[in-house]
């Protein structure tokens, strides 16, 4: 049997299974591979790209949103009522309305006032100021601020044309609201620009030269500017003038001249000063007026001017804008003055001190020099001085008492033309007090009270008769005040401005029927009803200087009279009320007045006019005889209250309050103590309580 080797092709077999093996693994991948992109193309396609995550969804973002200010209407003229609205803003914010387009940091006046509610919602409204020299125009910045805090947003105000048919529908009524005669009336402060007297708009003014400033300006409202009201710089170029200069107590319906004194700037330009007038409250009339310039740059060919020589006095002698006051270490006003200076005023009560550092407190005297311009009519000027005064206008002696005196005040009428006149005013002291005061006024044939009467018995429309009346003093029976005048049914007014020294001063005032008395624009008495004869006293504390008296009477049916005087009220009765526009007792006080209880719960309103709603203080103050036991002194505030006697202090919840807790202080005393309670009310409602009575534990 014959055996045949098979070839080994097995060998051979696996070595080409392998390659493939590899192959076919390759192949696989890239199977593999391509399948994968092909799904995430396909996963792309379909499933949405996440989203970003920018805060957790377990923690809340707090969105703060802005306080919003809306006005109605946008658009309107001179005169337009707007109304501002807000949301958004901190509940109880103090916020101010102002208008302001000055575009510098000049302090815009305030238009309106809102207190914000829980909501977070206010609303105010004011009417847009006729006359007022806008920078801005026609976009016109309506700014709400807060006064407690930073926050300050504005809406725009587009002013256009007055014409007849821009007015909005609602900006004037057709038929104004007739105010019933019970009604208390509410004056109100404005001011309208008549002229520039002198420097009409881009005069120009040679660098550093000097010039006066003179705007006329009438006062449209309804209330008196009082004694103490001044013209002060509020914004721009100041031109070296003074922070402010007094403007004389003048009447609804009159017109005063207002002068600056400045200076040019020594660079070449135009330059404009704002100024505005403000009231002795420190409250800005809405309306500011400017002065403009422009300083011309120097000709290179023009041919120098040799200035005139001007002697130089000894004494170093500053800028005078106002009076240039020269003061003497004699009493004889010899040699060289030992001062010399600007005074605002010739109004000052040195009392037993000197009127500087550098000069005596006794056996001194001063000489006051200045130009003003006056309208022309008949003026009263009034001088008082401790020691000797003597007074010259346009080097015509008016004024001649260079003798010792105490305080005596002396007075001289004269006639003056319309423009500049020269006044002069000498003084001396001798030993004692030392006092010099100088002011005037504009007679118009009123040298007294200028009485004024309607024949109507609301004071309604021009009136019928105005003359000049000696006195308040008046008792008609049955019959007219006047030919042309009715018995029955009809009305006066009497003004007059009057200097009394410091003190406190018992008001009295007797009528048959309704009568009001208004001391500097606050209403003292109030008896504006039908009733028979009586007679009615106020107490108001005054500080020396002149003061705005007016009366207003009406008289309905039967007999009229009518008679108002005064006197010195040289003791408290009861409680002393000291009252400030302040919430710290700081400064002089608005009104000092003798008060039977301190029980008063004035809500939102204020404790007399002349005085804040909110953020005012008072003090009062009595001398009360105890008999011996303990006693316990009760005090009920909203808000703080503080308890003294005999200077010392025995209860002190000097905070913020509600009223609804009753403090208490249990002392022993006997015989005669001071007992003073101070008070103040940060906002919202206004009270104070305060009583006493023996604890009946013995």
């Amino acid at each position: 049997m014959t055996t045949h080797r098979v070839p080994q092709r097995r060998q051979h077999g696996r070595s080409s299974s392998l390659w493939e093996r590899v192959l076919l693994v390759i192949l696989i991948v890239l199977f593999l591979v391509l399948a994968g992109l092909v799904a995430w193309q396909i996963r792309d396609a379909i499933v949405p790209a996440p989203l970003p995550t920018l805060v957790p969804s377990a923690t809340p973002v707090d969105i703060v949103a802005e306080p919003l200010v809306q006005i109605a209407p946008a658009t309107g003229v001179q005169g337009t009522l707007i109304t501002v609205q807000g949301e958004g803003w901190p509940a109880g914010e103090q916020l101010i309305v102002c208008l302001d387009d000055l575009g510098d940091d000049a302090e815009p006046p305030i238009y309106a006032q809102a207190v914000v509610n829980g909501a977070g919602e206010f609303s105010a409204a004011f009417t847009f100021p006729v006359g007022v020299q806008w920078r801005s125009l026609p976009d016109i910045p309506i700014v709400v601020a807060s006064t407690t805090s930073q926050e300050k947003q504005s809406a725009i105000f587009k002013l256009v044309e007055n014409t007849p048919t821009s007015v909005p529908a609602t900006a004037v009524p057709a038929t104004a609201t007739p105010v019933p005669p019970s009604a208390t009336p509410v004056c109100t402060y404005s001011m309208r620009f008549v002229t520039d007297v002198s420097i009409a708009d881009d005069t120009a003014v040679p660098p550093g030269a000097g010039f006066m400033k003179t705007w006329r300006i009438q006062n449209n409202g309804t209330c008196t500017w009082p004694a103490g009201t001044s013209w002060v710089f509020a914004g721009g170029s100041q031109m070296g003038g003074p922070d402010a200069v007094p403007v004389a107590v003048t009447n609804p319906g009159e017109t005063a001249d207002v002068s600056v004194y400045l200076v040019a700037p020594t660079a070449p330009g135009r330059y404009i000063g704002y100024w505005t007038l403000r009231l002795p409250s420190g409250v800005s009339v809405n309306q500011r007026y400017f002065v403009r310039i422009v300083v011309p740059a120097p000709s290179p060919t023009a041919t120098p001017v040799t200035p005139t020589p001007t002697p130089v006095p000894i004494t170093p002698t500053p800028v005078i804008y106002n009076w240039r006051g020269e003061y003497f270490s004699n009493a004889t006003l010899a040699g060289t003055p030992t001062l010399v200076r600007d005074d605002t005023a010739v109004n000052f009560n040195w009392q037993s001190g000197a009127p500087a550092a550098n000069l005596p407190a006794d056996y001194f005297s001063a000489r006051w020099q200045r130009s003003l311009y006056f309208e022309g009519g008949s003026y009263r000027f009034y001088a008082t001085g401790d020691d000797g005064l003597r007074l010259w206008i346009d080097n015509a002696l008016i004024l001649d008492e260079w003798h010792g005196a105490t305080s005596e005040t002396y007075t001289a009428e004269v006639t003056l033309s319309s423009g500049n006149h020269a006044l002069l005013v000498e003084y001396y002291e001798a030993t004692g007090l030392a006092s010099i005061q100088l002011w005037w006024q504009r007679l118009e044939n009123y040298p007294d009270w200028r009485g004024e009467y309607w024949n109507n018995a609301t004071l309604a429309g021009p009136s019928t008769v105005v003359r000049n009346d000696t006195a308040v003093l008046f008792n008609w029976g049955a019959g007219a005040p006047a030919s042309g005048l009715p018995a029955d049914n009809f009305s006066a007014r009497w003004t007059r401005t009057l200097y009394l020294p410091e003190g406190n001063y018992r008001f009295h005032a007797a009528m048959d029927d309704g009568l009001r008395l208004y001391v500097d624009n606050t209403l003292l008495i109030d008896e504006w009803r039908d009733a028979s004869y009586r007679e009615v006293t106020a107490e108001l504390w005054l500080a020396a200087g002149n003061h705005q008296l007016r009366v207003e009477y009406y008289e309905h049916l039967g007999d009229a009279r009518v008679q108002v005087w005064w006197d010195t009220a040289t003791e408290f009765t009861h409680w002393r009320g000291e009252y400030w526009d302040n919430k710290n007792l700081t400064g002089t006080p608005v009104l000092v007045r003798n008060d039977h209880k301190i029980e008063f719960d004035w809500g939102n309103d204020a404790p007399a006019p002349g005085l804040p709603v909110d953020q005012f203080s008072v003090r009062w103050t009595r001398v009360i005889e105890f008999e011996p036991d303990t006693y316990i002194l009760f005090a009920r505030a909203d808000d703080g209250v503080r308890i003294y006697v005999d200077g010392n202090k025995v209860l002190d919840r000097w905070q913020l309050s509600g009223g609804d807790r009753i403090y208490q202080k249990e002392l022993e005393l006997q015989g005669t103590h001071t007992i003073v309670v101070e008070y103040y009310d940060e906002f919202i409602a206004a009270e104070i309580h305060f009583w006493y009575e023996p604890s009946g534990g013995e």
